[in-house]
């Protein structure tokens, strides 16, 4: 047969595993908030970084372009010394660039 009698450690006993259900779910609240504040944390990095990207994406352009003026002006000066371009021979400009 079943008790349906409730006796003081019947009472004692779910006031126990309510208190604890209250204190996890108390817990659980302070750990979420903590971590959404982690998170806006981690979205202000994340926004330095895709800053911080940007920026190496455009210097990396700019030295690219460099680079390839660079390489126009060195190809310039090899047609000038091989005597081709402005300068031709011992008679001076001759006026064929």
């Amino acid at each position: 047969m079943i008790d349906y009698t409730i006796t003081v450690g019947n009472i004692i006993e779910t006031a126990v595993i309510l208190s604890g259900g209250i204190m996890v779910m108390a817990r659980l609240n302070n750990n979420v908030t903590k971590l959404g504040f982690d998170m806006a944390a981690v979205q202000n990095e994340i926004a330095k970084i895709g800053q911080l990207m940007t920026q190496v994406a455009v210097q990396n352009e700019r030295m690219d372009s460099l680079g390839a003026q660079l390489n126009r002006l060195d190809i310039r000066y090899d047609e000038l010394r091989h005597g081709s371009g402005f300068v031709r021979g011992a008679a001076g400009i001759d006026r064929e660039y």
